[in-house]
Parts: C-alpha cells; structure tokens; sequence
C-alpha cells in the first residue's frame, strides 16, 4: 500500500512539473506572436507613413496627379444613352459598344444624368 502511495505522489508531481512547463511555453508563445504582431504593425505604419511623405513631396513637385480618368465620348454616349433609355439596346450591348466595365457603366450613366437633369435616375 505505501508503495502505491508513493508511485501517486512521484505521479502527481510529475504531472504538476508537466502543467507548469505546458504554462511556461504558451505564455512564451503568446508573448512572441503579441511580439510580432506589433513589429508588423510597426512595420506597416512606417511604410505608410513614408508612402504618404512620397506622395507629398510628388505633389508639391508636380509629378503625382493620381490615377487616370478613363476617357468618355460623351457626343457617343449621348447617342446610345437614348438609344438604351427607348431599350432599343440592351445594358451589355451599350458597355460592349463603349468598351466600358459595368461599375464604369453605371457611374457615367449617373454622371450623364446629373449632368442633363434627367429626372428618371437610374439608381445605382
């Protein structure tokens, strides 16, 4: 019966000194992936911000303006818009023809009617 005892007690110490250890090692690996996670915020806000001083410094040389309109024959829309609006053409054969994206479609045509106070608005 003693022998019992002392094999549960070399037992439960063993199983404690594992506990601990099995603690010891998450808090390690806790605090390096909280460690990382700051150096990469770190890492990203200084790339930001030194984006951001390029950008400025382009700006007041001249040389950033920002990305590109891309170009619309209005007189040409015009012409399909009505063509559309009277649905002699359907959407996609009106993007086909002005080889434009629908997002793109949709933003011109509400410009169009903005700019024409064209009470039917398309909505958006």
């Amino acid at each position: 019966m003693l022998d019992l005892l002392e094999k549960s007690n070399k037992l439960k110490s063993k199983w404690n000194r594992l506990n601990v250890e099995h603690t010891a090692f998450h808090t390690k690996r806790e605090t390096a992936k909280k460690y990382t996670r700051q150096v990469r915020n770190y890492i990203n806000e200084e790339h930001n911000r030194r984006e951001r001083e390029g950008i400025e410094i382009a700006k007041a040389q001249g040389k950033y303006t920002g990305r590109k309109p891309i170009p619309t024959d209005w007189t040409r829309f015009g012409q399909l818009y009505g063509e559309w609006r009277a649905k002699n053409i359907t959407g996609r054969d009106f993007m086909r023809r002005m080889d434009m994206s629908a997002n793109i479609f949709y933003r011109r045509v509400h410009e169009y009617e903005l700019r024409h106070v064209i009470a039917e608005q398309t909505s958006v």
